[in-house]
């Protein structure tokens, strides 16, 4: 079958996402081979931040601060690291 063309692989990724987020995507790692895996290990993410946020309080920081370094680190909103560091670990 071979590798789909460029073309065709854009045109998938406006399908499913919108041109907006593709011309991101595209300004971000256009030109460049990435393997994009099926799926995305969350629970392992949110056990990272769970550890993260711990260790940040045990310096001296606020929640607020641990909060917002780490929706920096990981590209997500204070409110949905808030969440995860609230949850009770798996």
């Amino acid at each position: 079958m071979g590798r789909p063309s460029d073309d065709s692989v854009v045109t998938r990724l406006v399908s499913a996402v919108g041109v907006g987020t593709t011309q991101t995507i595209l300004d971000v790692l256009g030109g460049e081979r990435h393997y994009i895996p099926k799926k995305f290990n969350f629970q392992g993410r949110d056990e990272m931040i769970q550890r993260e946020f711990r260790e940040i309080l045990d310096t001296g920081q606020t929640p607020m601060g641990a909060y917002k370094q780490l929706s920096n680190d990981y590209g997500l909103s204070t409110r949905r690291v808030r969440e995860i560091a609230k949850k009770q670990p798996a």
